[in-house]
């Protein structure tokens, strides 16, 4: 089956952003821990909650 029609969805129009960058974000900070070889809990949190 071709694909006929993509919609790029950058405004969130019809996504949820929030509920779909979760698994995302969970999954990134375990492998970027992985690469780095450390524990980012702490360093992470204080990051984000500068934002």
């Amino acid at each position: 089956m071709a694909i006929s029609c993509v919609v790029l969805d950058f405004d969130g129009t019809f996504t949820d952003v929030a509920a779909e960058s979760a698994p995302f974000l969970v999954h990134f900070r375990q492998g970027l821990a992985r690469v780095l070889g450390e524990d980012l809990e702490v360093a992470w949190e204080e990051e984000v909650c500068l934002l």
